[in-house]
């Protein structure tokens, strides 16, 4: 079964109605979290990772996971669709690190069956106890991404691949139901106090870290948006992209229009890091949700 950035953080959380379209405004990258709300069970394939959780790779092909015919490899060096690549784009995206399947420089991570013993190479913890952001492996020969703990004998996680099709799921897990041969401590996550992190629903904006270029923000008038590589002019905050501007027009910058169901007692948060490559002088923008298109209309602004 075998990665924009920035040194401050603008929460907002958004209690919401009626509204039906949710559009996020920054010009930088921004992250949006819908919490509270079950997780999406027993989903298939990367097209609804994609879409659920941005996963870079909707098309990958349903290859031999033996024999690697058809395999495409992805940014991580893992092949699209298979379970180390899902857990691989996880842990750059969420777990402030970069990784790929030369982690830790002593040869490759390979295989999934192989991960538990690498990390004992590495000297990397592994345990029977579970941790938001750790990975879920199998010696069986497969990995999942820790999503959240709710005890010590309950963890949500997200996988890919389980079927050998790319299917892909979140589920809960317990000793006596789907539980790993332990957890790999890579560079966990550190956890809110109620085991989450605050990441307990699905993420609605897609390509928050500008893994793919730009799409599907859209990039407004005089913004002079740029992709670049982490190590080009900056490191990303995570993964091996980020977004930058240098203008300063006014009314330049990037936004997302996202349509969701949204029903009252509902909470969305956003969030976005800023970085600036001049601090003597500094930058300044504003950060902005809407919400549009219902009986009422709701928006929540920071400037920074």
């Amino acid at each position: 079964m075998t990665a924009g950035t920035v040194t401050s953080q603008q929460p907002r959380g958004l209690p919401r109605g009626a509204a039906r379209r949710l559009i996020a405004y920054t010009i930088v990258v921004v992250t949006l979290l819908m919490v509270l709300t079950a997780s999406a069970h027993a989903a298939s394939g990367p097209q609804t990772a994609h879409d659920q959780y941005g996963y870079p790779y909707p098309n990958a092909p349903d290859c031999d996971e033996n024999g690697s015919s058809g395999c495409v490899a992805d940014a991580w060096q893992f092949y699209q669709g298979q379970c180390t690549s899902w857990v691989s784009y996880r842990l750059n995206q969420l777990n402030g690190f970069s990784w790929n399947n030369s982690y830790g420089g002593q040869g490759w991570w390979g295989s999934a069956v192989s991960w538990g013993g690498h990390a004992d190479q590495l000297g990397i913890a592994r345990n029977g106890t579970p941790a938001l952001g750790a990975v879920a492996w199998y010696s069986s020969g497969h990995v999942a991404y820790v999503e959240q703990v709710n005890s010590p004998t309950s963890v949500v996680i997200s996988e890919m691949n389980t079927d050998l099709h790319n299917a892909f799921d979140t589920r809960t897990i317990t000793p006596s139901n789907g539980w790993p041969t332990s957890f790999l401590h890579i560079h966990d996550r550190p956890s809110g106090g109620d085991g989450t992190g605050g990441d307990a629903g699905a993420r609605l904006a897609r390509n928050g870290g500008f893994e793919i270029g730009s799409s599907p923000w859209t990039v407004m008038a005089n913004t002079n948006y740029v992709n670049y590589p982490s190590g080009t002019t900056e490191s990303a905050r995570s993964g091996g992209h980020f977004g930058a501007t240098n203008t300063s027009a006014v009314g330049g910058g990037i936004y997302q229009d996202i349509a969701v169901a949204i029903s009252p007692g509902d909470v969305y948060c956003a969030s976005a890091f800023v970085r600036t490559q001049a601090p003597g002088t500094g930058a300044s923008g504003t950060f902005a949700v809407w919400m549009l298109g219902g009986s009422s209309n709701e928006n929540g602004v920071s400037t920074f």
